[in-house]
């Protein structure tokens, strides 16, 4: 069951931040999940709870979002108690941890909860999301590759727009852009995980140029599908 308290909430927010803001509406559309709309949490609410409470138009609705992330506190990291109905959430958590052990609870939760259903959504086995962002990223959404690819799954700009994703820093976004462009990739290798993997390090291009040419891949893009296998074995 979920709590009624992230139900409340993510109605409020759904109707409600999205107009104040409309960077909130992607992450909470009406055709998302209740479990993705709970993942709203404190530290993106009270930025707009201070920089909107002077608001006339706002005052009601912020003095009820106060009202509800409070109660929501009490209830100890909501986001942690929806997780903990998966049988293999502390799993996933213990694997985050383990490549990232400065991330705060809460951002790896809503890392878990976000990687389950979009992984679910593009028909992907959410162990292989959660190996290769382990690889890209150890699971930082603020780091920045030499050569500019962004966030958890290290996505570029071009890559990004390919997929939909407007701000590849955000977490959400990130993840859905990352799981949108594996499975375009899976397709693409018909299944061949070693394959998708590869192109997803080198582009489509490339990996089929070299194959075709009856190449081996470079040995740096086989220690990385490599890396990646092993990381999935390990969750």
């Amino acid at each position: 069951m979920i709590n009624s308290k992230f139900l409340a909430l993510s109605v409020l927010v759904t109707t409600s931040l999205s107009y104040i803001n409309p960077s909130f509406s992607y992450a909470y559309s009406p055709t998302s999940s209740p479990i993705l709309k709970a993942t709203i949490i404190k530290s993106d609410i009270n930025p707009y709870l201070q920089t909107n409470e002077q608001s006339a138009y706002s005052k009601d609705i912020f003095q009820d979002l106060e009202k509800l992330k409070n109660e929501a506190d009490q209830d100890n990291n909501f986001l942690e108690i929806t997780n903990q109905q998966d049988p293999v959430y502390y799993t996933y958590k213990s694997f985050i941890l383990t490549h990232n052990p400065k991330i705060k609870g809460f951002i790896a939760d809503k890392i878990i909860t976000n990687v389950k259903f979009y992984s679910k959504e593009n028909a992907l086995d959410p162990k292989l999301v959660f190996a290769l962002m382990a690889k890209e990223s150890s699971f930082r959404s603020n780091v920045v590759s030499h050569s500019g690819a962004i966030g958890l799954g290290q996505l570029k700009r071009g890559t990004a727009r390919e997929v939909g994703v407007t701000n590849p820093f955000n977490i959400v976004e990130n993840i859905k852009g990352t799981t949108r462009y594996l499975a375009k990739l899976m397709k693409y290798c018909n299944g061949d995980e070693d394959r998708t993997l590869a192109s997803y390090n080198m582009g489509m291009g490339a990996v089929d140029r070299t194959l075709k040419a009856g190449n081996k891949l470079p040995s740096d893009v086989e220690r990385y599908v490599y890396k990646i296998k092993n990381f999935k074995k390990d969750i």
